[in-house]
């Protein structure tokens, strides 16, 4: 599995679907002339852990952190600017989705969840997901009460996620995402993930380095 990148963020097609892990410049003008064919569909993100069904294109149609089809040519976008965005496909069901999972997204288990609510045991060993560039656990300072809330939120022990330096604590959330899965009855392979930091690489908006500056990268799953 390659992704390649390109002018707006970096591209994957396998089996008529589209991933889109999008750069700073990827906002949804630019996407919309590079993809003519395709439909657009957005929720209101709010840090939350809930999945709605879009079937036709619409723009913040509902306070939501996933989406899930089975439509062609409608893809479903996620925004981040430090937060992991998730896309995923089961070949079974030939469902797509894409998630937005901020450290509340995660410490509420919004990935594994969303994965539990659209499967069956049948159906569950047919997902692939990929976790996009998102702030990595160097560059996530966290507080101690976001530490005792992740901690919730997990079955790992603190240390294989959590790194305590000098008068610091930082926190891998995508370590924390994977087990997740793993409890739920997905394996490594199911689950791939990009190592790009966008607090410190560039090419990414990043509100932890930019605060109220920053803005927000647009990545998306489409089948065609």
């Amino acid at each position: 599995m390659s992704f390649e990148e390109t002018e707006l963020g970096f591209e994957y097609i396998e089996n008529n679907i589209i991933y889109f892990f999008g750069k700073h410049c990827s906002d949804l003008l630019s996407l919309q002339k590079k993809y003519p064919l395709l439909n657009w569909s957005s929720v209101k993100q709010v840090h939350g852990n809930r999945l709605v069904e879009s079937s036709q294109p619409s723009l913040n149609f509902t306070e939501a952190d996933a989406q899930w089809t089975k439509e062609s040519n409608l893809a479903l976008i996620t925004k981040t600017a430090d937060c992991l965005p998730v896309l995923g496909f089961n070949a079974l069901t030939s469902t797509i989705v894409s998630i937005h999972a901020g450290w509340r997204g995660v410490a509420n288990g919004i990935v594994g969840k969303s994965i539990q609510s659209l499967s069956d045991p049948n159906s569950l060993k047919s997902w692939k997901l990929w976790v996009g560039p998102h702030i990595m656990k160097n560059s996530f300072s966290i507080r101690s009460d976001a530490i005792e809330i992740l901690k919730e939120g997990t079955t790992l022990p603190s240390e294989e996620w959590l790194i305590k330096e000098n008068d610091s604590s930082y926190a891998d959330l995508s370590k924390i995402l994977e087990s997740q899965l793993i409890n739920i009855g997905l394996n490594s392979k199911q689950v791939e993930k990009c190592f790009f930091d966008t607090k410190t690489d560039f090419r990414f908006h990043s509100f932890r380095r930019d605060q109220q500056l920053s803005g927000r990268q647009i990545s998306f799953v489409a089948k065609f």
